[in-house]
This record gives structure tokens, C-alpha cells and sequence, in this order.
């Protein structure tokens, strides 16, 4: 987003989820809504307190905003004083971790069975032995400037591909963040033919303040480029945990979406993630009763999904 007002149905995290329920199309998206600066570059944050709240009141009165939103708060958060305050939570989206237990081979041995573990292994070794996989820290990243233009080309890849109006990640921002605090906890990992050199993908990752958890955030490939057969969406994820395990990073998160899926890379534990809506000039986050329902259905279904196919080895969070 250009500016923290804006209408509900033009933020990507807005529409894509009503439009999995069936309701992209409903009044209620029609609101503007204040949302604080950088939200949407978090898996998730933290329940705001009073007086943060009532700041963000006032620069979204201020701001003409219908609705002050906090995003993708998570639900076992302690968030009685924003129900207080008027807010109504909205299940949004599951955050997938995969959080190292016995060691990575291990644990991906346990969650996927010998036979799928020995695939994984296989689509690993075909991927090393025609591309090398280079990993740039933020100082790297900035002293290569044809890296940070090889992110942008297959990171609008893997936009167009999913249909996404808007770039959070573009070459604009990611100067920004280079040229931030951020850049000492930025990460690229780059996959590129042996033959020619040509990068076929690119991973964007960030590291907590800690250095224990590494946030996978964005990443693009180009099916042109890759050859039939190679699997490098799973290879990599696979490379970046070792990678990770050897720079002690406990825990890995994987995004949001997709949630079954992330199953066969690793993840093993999962938040439900819920948006905090509340009216500011005497709007009433009531109409938003229906999407509700529909979410909180829609997520009952994820999760038996998730517990049925991951079974003991699977924690769930809700």
C-alpha cells in the first residue's frame, strides 16, 4: 500500500481470503481502512496496547478511514482489551512454521516417511547437480545490484502467476529496507545454472532480531528456465533449513496459505492468524457478521484438514 488509508477491497490480504469465502463482492468491502505502516510485512504481530491504540484512532479519524485494522493477530494472543475497545476478529489465514525438533533430516524422515524422504533427498541432489545455490547476506545483496534485479524479474513471475494486483516487495521497497536496520537481517538465496549462469530462482528471507527464527517471505522461479523434471520449489526449502540449522535458526516460517501443501516441505506447526476490525467515526463492525461465520467455517475445515493428514506430528494453534 502507497499510504495507511485505503479501500478494503485494494489490499491483497483483503481480497484474495473474501474471495475464497464468496465474499469479494460483499458492501462490507467497500470501507477504507486505516492500516498501521508495515503490517503486512509480518507473519504476524503483536496485540496493540492502549495507547497505541488510541494513537491509531486518531490518525485514522484524522486520516478520513471508515475502519482501523490491525492485521493477522494471532489467536491464542491474549485479546480481551481490543474486544473491549470494540474490535471484532476476523480469521484471516494460518501461519505455517516449521520449528526444528530432533534436526532437520530427522524430522523430515518422521513427518514424511522413509519413501517421501528419500524422494526429497533425490530432487535435491538432481537440483545440486545442475545449479549452484548461492546465499547473499543484506550487504552482499546490495553490493549486487544484477541479484536484487534477478528477485524482482522472478518475484513479478510468481505474481502474475497467482494473479496479485500489487507489489509489497518491489525493487523500491527492497532499496528501502537495504538501506534500514533490515539489511543486517535480509538473506537471498539464489539458485543458478551451472551451465550458464542464468538464475532460474530467488528465495527473500529475513532473519529475527535473534538470528533463531528465519522468516521465508517472498520467492519466484522461472519455469522457462528450469528444467523438466527438477523440483526446485521443494529443493529449496529443504536447502534453506539446512542452511538455516547450520546458523542456528530453530525455527523457519513459512507464510501464509497453502497450508496443506507446506505439509511436504516440513511445516509442523501452525497459527491461525485473525484481522481486529473497529469502526472509527461510528461505524459498525457488526456487518461484518456473515464473512465471519463464513471464515470461521472456512477454517474449521482447514484445520481438520490439517490434522487429519499430519496427524501426531502436526501442532495446530487456534
Amino acid at each position: 500500500m502507497a499510504e495507511p488509508a485505503v479501500p478494503l477491497h485494494k489490499i491483497i490480504h483483503w481480497w484474495a481470503v473474501t474471495a475464497d469465502v464468496g465474499m469479494q463482492d460483499d458492501d462490507c468491502n467497500s470501507g477504507t481502512a486505516f492500516v498501521p505502516a508495515g503490517h503486512f510485512y509480518e507473519m504476524h504481530i503483536p496485540p496493540p496496547g492502549d495507547e497505541r491504540r488510541r494513537t491509531d484512532r486518531d490518525r485514522a479519524r484524522q486520516a478520513g478511514a471508515d475502519w482501523l485494522l490491525y492485521p493477522q493477530i494471532r489467536t491464542t494472543d491474549d485479546t480481551t482489551a481490543l474486544a473491549r475497545d470494540g474490535f471484532l476478529d476476523l480469521p484471516w489465514f494460518m501461519e505455517a512454521q516449521y520449528r526444528v525438533r530432533a534436526g532437520v533430516d530427522d524430522d523430515l524422515r518422521a513427518q514424511l516417511g522413509n519413501s517421501r524422504y528419500r524422494d526429497l533427498r533425490r530432487l535435491v541432489r538432481r537440483a545440486d547437480a545442475e545449479y549452484d545455490h548461492r546465499v547473499l547476506d543484506g550487504a552482499g545483496a546490495a553490493a549486487d545490484p544484477a541479484a536484487l534485479k534477478d528477485f524482482d524479474r522472478l518475484h513479478a513471475l510468481n505474481l502474475a502467476k497467482y494473479g496479485h494486483r500489487f507489489n509489497h516487495l518491489s525493487s523500491t521497497a527492497l532499496e528501502l529496507g537495504l538501506d534500514s536496520p533490515l539489511r543486517d537481517r535480509m538473506r537471498l538465496f539464489l539458485r543458478q545454472s551451472r551451465a550458464d549462469g542464468a538464475t532460474v530462482q530467488a528465495v527473500l528471507c529475513f532473519l529475527d532480531p535473534t538470528g533463531t527464527e528465519l522468516t521465508i517471505l517472498a520467492q519466484g522461479i522461472d519455469p522457462a528456465l528450469v528444467t523438466p523434471g527438477q523440483n526446485v520449489y521443494r529443493a529449496a526449502f529443504y536447502e534453506i533449513f539446512r542452511w538455516g540449522e547450520g546458523q542456528g535458526v530453530a525455527v523457519f516460517s513459512l507464510g501464509r496459505g497453502n497450508e496443506v501443501k507446506k505439509l511436504d516441505v516440513g511445516a509442523n506447526t501452525y497459527h491461525l492468524l485473525a484481522n481486529h476490525i473497529r469502526g472509527v467515526s461510528g461505524a459498525d463492525p457488526a456487518g461484518f457478521a456473515p464473512m465471519r461465520a463464513k471464515l470461521r467455517a472456512f477454517f474449521d475445515r482447514v484445520i481438520g484438514e490439517l490434522e487429519s493428514a499430519g496427524g501426531d506430528r502436526v501442532t495446530v494453534r487456534r
